[in-house]
């Protein structure tokens, strides 16, 4: 068999075909496999170049974001969580599927301990320094709270802001407007005006 030098992937459901090319172009392999089968293939091929349709993985990611926000919108519990600042219906779900029991937890400090958002401590000479976060426990949980969670607050904030000083924006127009001394000028512009407007019905 030639040297294999790019091999394209394509995803199904249940199976990857396979074609692979060599350095001059050429079509000299083309094989269907199962995902397992796939896998003990290709670690025996030397290095080469992947391309993998995406248009399949974009699907199934469509159908499981489909499938979180369905079940975010039947469960009270998630509804509950989502409430809280940040909580979006991805971690809202990570959080359900991975905290079987919340009331194992005395408070959120021991449930953040367990996730690994609370800082090491370090003591030495009666003093207490407090280090990096423990990174314990589920890293994906961890992950959602402190990557994803500040952007929801920061996006809610800026939208937030945004109306807030729009608002104001007006409030001072109006009010400055409210406050501007007419111009004379202005009033003998508009007499004028009239004076000719009526002199013309005529």
């Amino acid at each position: 068999m030639n040297q294999i030098t790019t091999v394209g992937v394509d995803l199904a459901k249940e199976v990857i075909v396979v074609c692979a090319g060599d350095a001059q172009g050429r079509s000299v392999y083309f094989k269907q496999f199962s995902f397992a089968g796939f896998a003990e293939w290709s670690v025996k091929l030397a290095p080469c170049a992947f391309g993998m349709e995406a248009q399949h993985i974009d699907q199934c990611i469509a159908d499981c974001d489909a499938e979180i926000h369905n079940h975010v919108r039947h469960s009270e519990e998630a509804q509950r969580i989502q409430a809280l600042s940040g909580i979006g219906p991805l971690t809202a779900s990570a959080l359900i599927a991975t905290v079987s029991n919340p009331r194992d937890f005395k408070n959120g400090r021991q449930m953040a301990a367990w996730t690994g958002l609370v800082p090491r401590q370090n003591s030495s000479g009666g003093k207490q320094r407090l280090g990096v976060i423990t990174k314990r426990g589920d890293s994906y949980l961890r992950g959602l709270l402190t990557l994803r969670c500040p952007l929801n607050v920061a996006g809610r904030l800026e939208a937030r802001s945004a109306q807030t000083l729009s608002a104001r924006a007006m409030d001072l127009r109006s009010a400055r407007s409210s406050r501007l001394p007419q111009d004379p000028r202005c009033d003998r512009e508009q007499t004028r005006a009239n004076h000719l407007g009526h002199l013309g019905a005529r």
